[in-house]
């Protein structure tokens, strides 16, 4: 599963890259993304999940699960 999941990533991330001029993206690193939502390494998977859920709704209006 894993192994699907990185070469997806790596799929997306050729055409953001072969498209540069038409958009604009960044990667971030999982660290980079729990760090700037304030969820810590030591938070337990659920609320960890939790703050990810509440960004996602407050910046874009879906409820996620």
């Amino acid at each position: 599963m894993f192994q699907t999941l990185a070469n997806l990533q790596g799929v997306i991330i050729d055409f953001l890259y072969e498209n540069r001029n038409k958009y604009k993206y960044k990667v971030a690193s999982s660290s980079t993304w729990r760090s700037y939502l304030g969820i810590n390494f030591s938070d337990e998977r659920e609320n960890a999940k939790a703050k990810a859920q509440q960004y996602v709704k407050l910046m874009y209006g879906f409820t996620v699960s």
